[in-house]
């Protein structure tokens, strides 16, 4: 068997670590951009994650048998239903079904209309209503970009200068929107 790993996060480092030691797995690849993962266990590609017609060319070409991704980047751009659309073996969610998780903005919705117990939050997609709100805040806070990503962690604030600071920062990228809790 030959997999796949789409993704260059400590996850892909386990997982290709992990398969690598199966005895029915015969050579695993992981896609560009851990520097860690070393051709003792694993193969890396030059092919990015988010490339889904360049790593499905792959797959065919390798015999890869199963693909597991662990990029969000890669879930966003919808490599589940491009390589089920092919009729590859693929263990990752469509992007449809990851978008509560892809995005933090609808899964609070999704809370708070399910009446499921989360911390108050308030979406703003406009800096000024963003910072009027922190700014009645007396303890610590999150700052969460919208759309989950690989490289955009969750900010912890515990001032509003702060708060005002990361708020400003996440607000320089057009089409913004951010959750507060």
């Amino acid at each position: 068997m030959r997999i796949l790993i789409a993704g260059s996060d400590s996850n892909a480092y386990t997982l290709a670590l992990t398969f690598s030691q199966d005895e029915n797995v015969d050579l695993v690849f992981v896609t560009a951009g851990n520097k860690y993962i070393t051709s003792d266990f694993a193969q890396s590609t030059d092919i990015s994650e988010t490339d889904n017609e360049e790593l499905l060319n792959f797959v065919n070409a390798n015999e890869i048998t199963l693909t597991v991704v662990t990029s969000l980047k890669a879930i966003e751009n919808d490599i589940a239903g491009h390589f089920a659309n092919s009729g590859r073996n693929i263990f990752a969610p469509t992007a449809e079904a990851a978008y509560d998780t892809l995005h933090t903005s609808s899964c609070k919705k999704m809370f708070y209309k399910l009446r499921i117990p989360t911390v108050k939050f308030g979406i703003f997609d406009r800096e000024n209503q963003a910072i009027n709100y922190i700014s009645d805040f007396r303890k610590i806070s999150v700052i969460r970009h919208d759309l989950n990503s690989d490289n955009i962690p969750p900010i912890l604030v515990n001032s509003f200068s702060k708060a005002k600071r990361e708020i400003e920062r996440a607000f320089v990228q057009p089409e913004t929107k951010i959750v507060i809790e």
